[in-house]
Parts: C-alpha cells; structure tokens; sequence
C-alpha cells in the first residue's frame, strides 16, 4: 500500500485504476481479505501517470471496442445508441459488440437508453 500512495501520489483516481491495472494484468490478485502481490514491487510495472494507467487498459481492448470508446468520448458522458452509432460509424451490432467488452473490462460508456449498457437495446 505504501508503494501504491508514493506512485500515485494520493490520487484516488490513479490509485483506483493503478490497482485495476495491478489486478487486470495479473501483478495483484486477491486470497482471502487480502490482496497479494504476484511478483517483486521492481517488477510491477506501476503506470507513470493517469494516461499511461488508462492507456495500458485500452491496449488490451479490441480496435472497435477502442474506436466506440473513442466516439463516445466526443459523444458525451451520456448518449442515445443512434447518437453513438452516427458518431462512430460502426454498425449497431459491431457497436453493441463493443460496448459488452467494454463493460466487461470495466470502461463501459453510458447510453441513456440503458444506463448499464447491456445487451437489452432492440438489434
């Protein structure tokens, strides 16, 4: 935790996504009530910065899933599904495709229709 507090400096934003990042790539994993470190602290590989943290979680989603995070980011924090569609030019399967691995990998985008973003939207 020490560790943790010195790279992220308190931000509890960065600290939140440095400890996803930790558990995602496998670095952190949880026994118990406790969570374990799988490998050396020098071998971690703590992101530099809030970009980089982010920028590593987005290198392990698919192209289109990246793009349909992209269009959402100009879209708004909120958007309709056609508003999302028109954006990104993807089809509404593909978009729909996108938007479960984002929410599985926990970067879901919001759509007003179905604040969740589940499969539950009319193909």
């Amino acid at each position: 935790m020490r560790a943790r507090h010195t790279e992220t400096e308190g931000n509890p934003f960065f600290a939140q996504e440095v400890i996803r990042h930790l558990v995602e790539s496998g670095a952190l994993r949880r026994e118990g009530d406790r969570w374990i470190g799988t490998r050396p602290l020098a071998e971690l590989g703590i992101p530099e910065g809030v970009r980089d943290v982010i920028g590593r979680r987005l290198s392990r989603l698919s192209d289109t899933a990246n793009e349909a995070l992209r269009a959402a980011s100009v879209v708004g924090r909120e958007f309709e599904l056609p508003e999302l569609e028109a954006a990104s030019g993807l089809a509404r399967d593909a978009l729909l495709d996108a938007i479960d691995e984002a929410v599985a990998r926990g970067s879901p985008p919001r759509c007003r229709e179905q604040r969740d973003a589940s499969r539950s939207h009319t193909r």
